[in-house]
């Protein structure tokens, strides 16, 4: 284990953790990174890293590519943290933990951002905290959420739309399967459904819409959903049609047109 908090670094030599292969767990918190160290990249049995109170603005794609062995990785309290971009935390297979906690200006996590779409290699979180974040949509193939065993995600702007009708519709159902899952990681609130977003009680969010009217409000996103699907399916229907039609025709005009 090494501890480098504290120490007012912005960059490191890329070639000082290279004979610390062995290194497993490495504190970078309290610092001012604004862009992840290429010198972790010789660090291939990496398992706890802490970048937390760093000046980050965005992860980019691919920044831990070489440190397969991660299992929890933090960055709490990076004020200037905005973007999460496509597979910044691919080619990750044993990673457990991922903690975003209170990233006032986080805003957007791109839903590759674990390799969902494009890796095939899914890591399996068991523990995700954005809580006092700034996100409103939370894509629903991030990665496979029934998997998660601690999902904190409180004291955020939550859309009420379509976007997150497959987390609102689930807390909303008799038999949740996520319900169970909330937590916090402040001793002040408990992370329970009714603090998310339009779920709030008016206690804690003073544009509180009745349960009832919301459960009517993200059935319709599976209605829709199913119409659109079923819309498009008659439109590339028409479409195979039209061009059969449209070859026949051809061949028949350069029939006619090879006998002149």
């Amino acid at each position: 284990m090494l501890d480098l908090s504290e120490c007012g670094l912005n960059n490191l030599n890329e070639n000082i953790f290279e004979n610390l292969s062995q290194l497993e767990t490495l504190y970078l918190n309290v610092n001012a990174f604004t862009s992840i160290p290429i010198a972790i990249h010789f660090l291939p049995n990496l398992k706890i890293l802490m970048l937390g109170i760093n000046d980050f603005r965005t992860l980019k794609k691919n920044s831990f590519e070489s440190n397969v062995q991660l299992e929890r990785l933090s960055f709490v309290g990076c004020q200037k943290l905005q973007t999460i971009e496509d597979c910044a935390f691919c080619h990750l297979p044993n990673l457990k933990s991922a903690r975003f906690y209170f990233n006032p200006i986080l805003s957007y996590i791109h839903e590759n951002a674990f390799g969902a779409i494009s890796d095939g290699n899914v890591p399996e979180i068991k523990e995700f905290n954005i809580e006092y974040c700034n996100i409103s949509v939370l894509p629903e193939n991030l990665f496979d959420w029934k998997k998660v065993e601690k999902l904190q995600i409180g004291h955020n702007p939550f859309a009420c739309n379509c976007s997150m009708a497959w987390l609102f519709n689930d807390l909303l159902s008799n038999n949740s399967i996520f319900e169970e899952k909330l937590g916090s990681s402040s001793i002040m609130f408990y992370n329970h459904k009714y603090n998310l977003g339009c779920l709030g009680t008016q206690k804690w969010s003073a544009n509180r819409t009745d349960s009832k009217a919301i459960t009517e409000m993200f059935a319709v996103c599976n209605t829709t959903s199913t119409s659109n699907h079923f819309f498009c399916i008659i439109i590339a229907f028409i479409g195979v049609i039209l061009a059969a039609f449209g070859i026949y025709a051809n061949r028949i005009i350069l029939t006619e047109m090879s006998r002149m």
